[in-house]
């Protein structure tokens, strides 16, 4: 920040308007102007301005102290690196030395990184409240703190649930630094959420291309996952299940990493279960969750355990339905709704109960806006063709008529 973005910052911080700052000081076209950092300011006025603000002048001409955000940097590489571990430590420092730093500049940093380290733990309640406070900078970011302000948000809504708002913050972090792999492979995510496939293929390769050159070995495995899941999506199981398989073989040769090791797990009991090997796909759900550590990350597996259970054996109702109830119960304290009406559809049907009004209703007014407003248009797709299914049953064929179309819509516009 220039000497005239502190002052901006104080003055907005203190709700006062130019006029009323520069009143008897200055001019208002001098202060704007200062604020836009096109002159340089009288020593005097400058002073005065402090005073009129009740900071010292030191303040706002003192340079801001490198070492300080060479300091915050290193934490933030940590973070980069997902060493939950490291990052904790480095925290108890951080936050000792900087939390209550009166520069704007490292405060604004500060709360930059500290955000992302929550997002790192998952713990978005934390990281919405510090997201209030950062907002508070967002016009005073250079270039390259714009783009991690963006790509940070990007995730927050990502880790959220919002798909279609993270790639819109995404897009904003795209215009700042267009060749950052992280970029590409947020992207590539995001699109992959939204079932917009070919995008996401696009963007993966493009950022392993770029991990590659950086030889980023657990970002490349990261894109390769990415890749596998997306020919998942797309339906070519077979060709899913021998990327991950490699990745598999070439995971022996690396550190440990169980994160890792349980999504390629999950991943692999998927496309298993799309060719019709349930009991494979059962065992590699259960390796996944017994490797995976976060409640959040068990939701998918627990999810898709039940439906594979359900299909070894629609009978077996007490175990499906003892899957189902830990995933509803994970997705309450999280709050988590995506997952939470999930398992609310599957246990329907698990106890036969798709063809009353309560579920009806369910779908109606909860899940088909809820999966809408999201952009999730395959659960959106599923919920039409469910309650199309609904009113058939109960031949109503107007209604039932007015779902289906809604699907085919959906059908024609994108590929499942």
């Amino acid at each position: 920040m220039h000497k005239g973005q502190k002052i901006q910052f104080y003055r907005k911080q203190n709700s006062l308007t130019q006029g009323q700052l520069s009143k008897g000081i200055c001019s208002i076209t001098y202060l704007s102007k200062l604020e836009n950092g096109n002159l340089e300011p009288n020593e005097e006025i400058l002073d005065l301005l402090c005073k009129r603000l009740g900071i010292s002048f030191d303040s706002i001409n003192t340079d801001v102290n490198e070492s300080s955000v060479e300091d915050l940097k290193r934490w933030y590489r940590v973070i980069n690196s997902r060493d939950i571990g490291s990052a904790s430590k480095c925290f108890l420092d951080i936050k000792e030395k900087y939390s209550n730093n009166k520069d704007p500049f490292i405060k604004s940093t500060y709360l930059l990184f500290l955000f992302r380290y929550y997002l790192l733990l998952r713990d978005l309640k934390e990281a919405d409240k510090v997201l209030i406070e950062l907002k508070k900078y967002e016009s005073y970011y250079s270039n390259e703190y714009s783009y991690y302000y963006s790509v940070f948000i990007g995730l927050f809504y990502y880790l959220s649930g919002q798909y279609q708002l993270a790639i819109d913050y995404y897009i904003e972090a795209g215009s700042h630094n267009p060749e950052d792999p992280d970029y590409y492979f947020q992207t590539a995510l995001t699109y992959s959420r939204l079932q917009k496939v070919s995008l996401s293929l696009i963007q993966a390769k493009k950022a392993l291309e770029r991990y590659s050159q950086q030889m980023n070995y657990t970002k490349c495995q990261d894109c390769n996952l990415l890749i596998g899941i997306n020919n998942n999506i797309l339906g070519d199981y077979k060709y899913a299940q021998e990327i991950f398989e490699t990745m598999l073989e070439q995971h022996a040769l690396m550190a440990e990493n169980k994160s890792l090791k349980a999504k390629i797990y999950h991943n692999l009991g998927y496309s298993y279960g799309k060719q019709g090997f349930t009991e494979k796909a059962i065992d590699f759900y259960k390796k996944s969750l017994q490797l995976k550590q976060h409640d959040k990350e068990k939701l998918t597996t627990l999810y898709q355990l039940a439906i594979e259970l359900y299909n070894l054996n629609p009978n077996s109702i007490t175990l499906i339905l003892e899957t189902i109830n830990e995933g509803s119960k994970i997705s309450k304290e999280l709050n988590d709704k995506y997952y939470l009406y999930q398992f609310k559809l599957i246990k329907y049907q698990v106890e036969k109960n798709d063809n009353s009004e309560d579920f009806k209703n369910f779908l109606e007014t909860s899940a088909l806006p809820y999966f809408e407003s999201n952009g999730d248009l395959d659960k959106y797709y599923e919920c039409c063709e469910l309650i199309g299914n609904y009113y058939k049953n109960k031949f109503q064929y107007k209604l039932a008529t007015h779902y289906f179309e809604l699907a085919l819509k959906v059908r024609k516009t994108y590929r499942f």
